[in-house]
């Protein structure tokens, strides 16, 4: 692998998970990213943590070295392989972990990162699943220049976003979605809007028997996409259910998602 393989058009494959039922603290996010670098198979370049006054970052073995996690009370640990020797470099692969304000499970990889992106990213999302539980996330796929880890947190993303890929949507839509996004993930509340609602439709969304009982228009979220064959869901666990569903499908269906109020955007 070289630095030069990281470009802007580079596709990256992400997950991002929101709302879980594991019960972790931050040594035990530390195990779950330690276990991300066992799968990838070679070690992170930078380790992010933060904590109500900050952030630090360190080069990985410095993180082990002086035992960074005994510090302080961090709330926010990632691991990042860099895409330039810059120390100051993106990712080419970013593994975060949010406990506190914007709570979050993320993943995402560049395909010029690995030998086998789309095979990592499945192998990670699997792993994740069996131990994060989750109740609500996302997977989906966008050139790196459209800042797919920004996009996760509901923040502006850049680019031009054209009418095929990977959204039906224009860049201004793209962008005004994703903002939509932001104070709901910041501000979800307890219990949290996200255990019944969605963010919008994605190529996979991670959800729970909340929303399968959703109603819409007289029967339930789960009777519609059965109803209408609108892509697959699949019980994976105890309390997590993955829909997968086309590219093409998803305006069929979220039109009638939008009326019934069961996304958080709304355009």
């Amino acid at each position: 692998m070289t630095y030069k393989q990281f470009k802007p058009t580079n596709i990256v494959h992400s997950v991002a998970f929101y709302e879980w039922t594991g019960d972790f603290d931050i040594f035990g996010v530390r195990d779950l990213l330690d276990e991300m670098i066992l799968i990838i198979g070679r070690q992170a370049d930078v380790i992010t943590v933060c904590d109500a006054d900050g952030c630090k970052v360190y080069t990985y073995r410095n993180f082990v070295k002086l035992n960074v996690l005994k510090k302080k009370k961090w709330y926010l640990l990632s691991y990042l392989w860099k895409r330039e020797a810059d120390d100051r470099s993106q990712f080419a692969i970013e593994c975060r972990c949010c406990l506190g304000l914007g709570k979050s499970f993320e993943v995402h990889i560049d395909e010029a990162a690995v030998e086998h992106s789309k095979n990592t990213i499945t192998t990670i999302t699997t792993y994740l699943t069996e131990k994060l539980r989750p109740l609500y996330g996302i997977g989906n796929v966008m050139p790196y220049e459209y800042q797919p880890s920004s996009f996760s947190g509901g923040s502006v993303c850049d680019g031009t976003f054209t009418n095929d890929f990977p959204y039906k949507a224009t860049t201004r839509q793209i962008c005004g979605r994703s903002r939509l996004f932001k104070s709901v993930y910041l501000n979800r509340g307890t219990p949290s809007i996200l255990q019944d609602h969605i963010r919008d439709i994605y190529e996979v969304n991670f959800l729970s028997q909340g929303h399968l009982d959703y109603p819409i228009n007289g029967v339930t979220f789960r009777e519609l996409v059965e109803k209408r064959k609108a892509g697959k869901l699949t019980q994976l666990n105890d309390v997590t259910w993955r829909w997968d569903i086309p590219g093409n499908d998803m305006e069929n269906i979220r039109d009638d998602l939008i009326k019934a109020g069961m996304t958080i955007v709304t355009n």
